[in-house]
């Protein structure tokens, strides 16, 4: 006989998924994509939630739209009949910030364990193209990006389902290698974002751990530079750019043995700096005897906000970089 009321609060039935802080009170995070799920058989599925964010909800992998949290409240998630896995994912940015997960309930029906396939695992290294900025947009001044922004709409996270792969994502909109965007938050590059599990309270000065490397991806997709070459000068050098890049890859490397690396670019407005600077970076590591790169260059349609790729833009990129990650991954024959 179901229970009426199973709760969840120290998450034994509750997977999560991307980049979480555990602790005994809550789960925290500010990630993109950031993840939890929970199977079910019937009842309603809600869950205590704390932040500032837009969370998109999947029921047996078909989206169901998202729910609005602000204060730490028990929001509604699903209502249901029979098994189903419910997934909720973090669609919005929490850069500054952070959002808390305290709790998991499912009234009139019962928490199941799930299978969870672990070996696969994939990351991503990016910025607002990765994190799926504005993607929601119908065109370039179409809402903000609060509302609009939607990571489960970016080839990112579409990559990693097609894959059925486990992921993290550290994407961080307007942040770049070596400068930021319009030189803001000059101390706040990606490289230094990405070694903290919740970036968001850290950039804040609200401290928090030390990102744990101890998650060992198998391919690590960076697609980083649009904003060091975006917009007005001053612009990194390309020395120093590619300088930044190989520290980065390095780093990496010591990490997560036997990872595998593939580098995009894409043209940058007004110039094209960024796609030979990328060009450099791979052929230098290829006469170092590193044979764990490979590079592509990539077109996007930037018609969604603030001249982003739109979601069918995304859609062709996941597919795209698909045969290429499976390969890297040595994923392509199962």
């Amino acid at each position: 006989m179901a229970a009426s009321c199973a709760f969840a609060a120290d998450f034994s039935k509750v997977v999560f998924t991307g980049v979480w802080e555990r602790t005994s009170d809550y789960a925290r995070s500010s990630a993109p994509a950031a993840g939890f799920s929970v199977s079910v058989t019937g009842g309603s599925v809600s869950a205590e939630l704390e932040g500032e964010a837009f969370f998109e909800i999947f029921v047996d992998g078909v989206d169901q739209g998202f729910v609005r949290t602000s204060e730490r409240k028990v929001y509604p998630i699903a209502k249901l009949q029979g098994k189903h896995l419910v997934e909720v994912f973090h669609r919005s940015e929490s850069l500054p910030g952070d959002f808390k997960v305290y709790s998991v309930k499912v009234e009139g029906g019962e928490l199941l364990e799930q299978s969870v396939r672990l070996d696969r695992k994939v990351a991503f290294i990016g910025d607002s193209y990765t994190v799926g900025y504005g993607v929601e947009a119908n065109g370039p001044e179409d809402g903000t990006p609060f509302e609009q922004t939607n990571t489960t709409k970016a080839y990112s996270f579409l990559l990693s389902r097609k894959l059925k792969a486990d992921y993290r994502i550290f994407a961080f909109s307007g942040r770049g290698l070596v400068r930021n965007y319009a030189g803001i938050v000059p101390d706040w590059t990606i490289p230094k974002l990405i070694e903290h599990t919740v970036p968001g309270m850290a950039h804040e000065g609200k401290g928090g751990p030390a990102y744990d490397t101890s998650w060992h991806p198998k391919v690590v997709v960076v697609f980083i530079g649009i904003n060091d070459f975006q917009g007005d000068a001053p612009r990194p050098t390309e020395d120093e750019f590619v300088k930044e890049y190989h520290r980065l890859l390095a780093k990496l490397r010591l990490e997560h043995k036997g990872v595998k690396f593939l580098l995009l670019s894409t043209r940058v407005w007004p110039e094209s700096l960024l796609i030979p600077a990328v060009e450099r970076v791979y052929n230098e590591e290829l006469a170092a005897g590193n044979n764990d790169v490979s590079l592509k260059s990539v077109v996007t349609e930037n018609g969604a906000l603030h001249g982003h790729p739109s979601k069918h833009s995304q859609a062709e990129l996941a597919q795209e970089l698909l045969p290429i990650v499976a390969r890297l991954g040595g994923w392509l024959s199962r």
